[in-house]
């Protein structure tokens, strides 16, 4: 009697049974791919004048995006309730760019659908090649009035169910639309474990009043720092360029002087 095939078949089932909940592990604790880019069929155009087309190569595969803005694309993802825990521990994401070589900035969004949880992050478009970008969740700017990801009272990661390219702004510098420009993206991903970069001590602290006063006095360069759109751009005003008030201060001082 030949034994040879069933003796094979029950081996391998054997090792099947042995490796499933290796294989299991593996992919509950490997970073979970969000889009690899080798199909385009899930991304929509939602801001005019956006536009998105399979690139010409890709970092990683054989796909990859090219993404026009300004405007913005997004994308719904597709998961189930199993890995929510999976990505709540995450720390962020990666993705792959190459740029146009612009000063301008490209944007990537992640959002809950629903309400102000929306957060956008802004890379570089300076280098042609093909650049990797990792991301925390920390880093990503709320577009409205929400703490961040991750925090108590934030969008938790698991809470994402939205991709996007392009943000909620229209203008950028001195009050100017936003230009066109153009990146590649490929390989996005969540990470288990984002390196912090270690942030220089003692570079962004304010110089003391007497200091500044000083140097205001002797006419010396000097560094003022604006923050907020109000403030800085001056939008509902109607000669933004010269009644903002950065350019008011400015006005002031040399007038004071």
């Amino acid at each position: 009697m030949q034994k040879g095939p069933a003796m094979s078949i029950r081996y391998y089932h054997i090792v099947l049974i042995t490796l499933f909940p290796l294989l299991i592990l593996a992919q509950a604790t490997s970073p979970l791919v969000l889009d690899d880019f080798e199909s385009l069929t899930d991304w929509k155009v939602d801001g005019k004048p956006a536009a998105f087309a399979a690139a010409p190569d890709a970092a990683v595969g054989q796909g990859a995006m090219t993404v026009t803005l300004p405007g913005s694309i997004s994308k719904r993802l597709q998961r189930g309730d199993d890995i929510r825990e999976l990505w709540d521990k995450s720390q962020g994401l990666s993705f792959h760019v190459k740029g146009d070589g612009s000063d301008a900035w490209g944007a990537i969004g992640v959002n809950a659908g629903y309400g102000a949880f929306s957060y956008v992050y802004f890379f570089p478009l300076k280098n042609r090649d093909w650049v990797k970008h990792t991301v925390a969740w920390s880093d990503f700017i709320p577009e409205g009035a929400v703490d961040l990801i991750g925090t108590p009272e934030g969008l938790p990661p698991s809470g994402i169910l939205n991709l996007r390219f392009g943000c909620r702004w229209k203008i950028w510098f001195d009050n100017d639309p936003i230009p066109t420009h153009s990146f590649a993206v490929d390989h996005l991903q969540i990470e288990t474990q984002v390196a912090r970069p270690q942030t220089p001590t003692g570079t962004n602290t304010p110089a003391p009043f007497a200091k500044v006063l000083a140097k205001l006095r002797a006419r010396e360069p000097l560094t003022i720092q604006f923050q907020g759109d109000s403030i800085t751009a001056g939008t509902a005003l109607p000669d933004k360029l010269n009644e903002r008030y950065s350019a008011r201060l400015e006005v002031i001082l040399r007038h004071w002087l």
